[in-house]
């Protein structure tokens, strides 16, 4: 796990070494900070949403700025 994942925003408790790798390029980093994620949907590269129990997350980096701002959803 330490040799490919950035682990450095994990909550401390957990079976895995915590505050690892931090924004080392190329290594993977986990958005949702090791919590579930119900609902996934991806259309690009980096056009892509997720959805956890409490909060929705859109990355848009894709559009342009004017599409983001229209956004209502």
């Amino acid at each position: 796990m330490e040799s490919i994942f950035d682990t450095s925003e994990y909550p401390t408790g957990l079976p895995i070494t915590t505050g690892v790798n931090k924004k080392v390029i190329g290594m993977f980093k986990d958005e949702a900070c090791g919590q579930q994620t119900e609902e996934f949907v991806g259309l690009r590269a980096k056009l892509y949403s997720y959805k956890m129990s409490d909060e929705e997350h859109k990355n848009v980096k894709a559009l342009d700025k004017c599409c983001q701002e229209n956004d209502n959803t």
